[in-house]
């Protein structure tokens, strides 16, 4: 009789435990590479995370993707790349992706109230009324760069309540700023521009409101 046995198995559960103290040890540290409030950071990205619907195992049937494949979307193999991609988590690596990059382009309440030079309270109204734009992430409100601008002496993009309003009625913030950093094919002023170089550059404002409001980007 082999009295080792049973310890095999909790030898196994403990070498597992390890390996997942080292890989939540290294995320913590490329997140404290980043800068910042790195707790706070954890705790956003946690609750981003929470809200991104998990990995489908099901995917398309055998019918849609020979469909793919007719019209020329995708090749047999590119169909197969992409199938094993979204089942390691592809979408959902994005996601996280697009969190960090438009968390680190976002300014504090303390800086909103520096750079305007209002008071806390007035920027808190100014939310609440749609004539600012902010998102609360782990208990902190946080203000997308988009929406402020210094160009001819004024601080706040032209047409942002507006912009602001026809957003709301479709987006999370993350569609939000997405929206207004991306080059529109629509908007071409000074060459193809972003909702926010276009309206910074006197373009109107009921154009970029219009686009939102025709949008199928949901």
């Amino acid at each position: 009789m082999n009295h080792d046995a049973p310890r095999e198995e909790p030898e196994a559960a403990e070498r597992a435990s390890a390996v997942e103290r080292q890989a939540f040890e290294r995320l913590y540290a490329a997140l404290q590479r980043l800068g910042g409030n790195t707790d706070w950071l954890v705790e956003g990205l946690t609750e981003a995370l929470l809200r991104i619907p998990p990995v489908q195992k099901d995917g398309l049937s055998e019918r849609q993707e020979q469909f793919l494949i007719e019209v020329g979307v995708f090749t047999a193999d590119k169909l197969d790349e992409a199938r094993s991609d979204v089942a390691r988590g592809a979408l959902q690596l994005s996601a996280a992706r697009a969190f960090l990059t438009h968390i680190s382009s976002m300014m504090s309440l303390d800086d909103v109230v520096a750079y305007l030079g209002w008071t806390e309270e007035a920027v808190r109204a100014a939310v609440r009324e749609d004539r600012l734009y902010a998102v609360e992430i782990a208990g902190r409100l946080l203000f997308p760069s988009f929406q402020f601008t210094l160009l001819f002496g004024e601080k706040l993009l032209p047409g942002l309540s507006e912009i602001i309003k026809a957003a709301k009625r479709r987006w999370t913030w993350q569609d939000f700023s997405a929206f207004m950093s991306t080059p529109q094919e629509d908007l071409i002023s000074r060459g193809r521009q972003t909702p926010t170089e276009y309206l910074r550059w006197g373009g109107p404002v009921d154009r970029v409101a219009q686009m939102i409001d025709e949008s199928g980007w949901r």
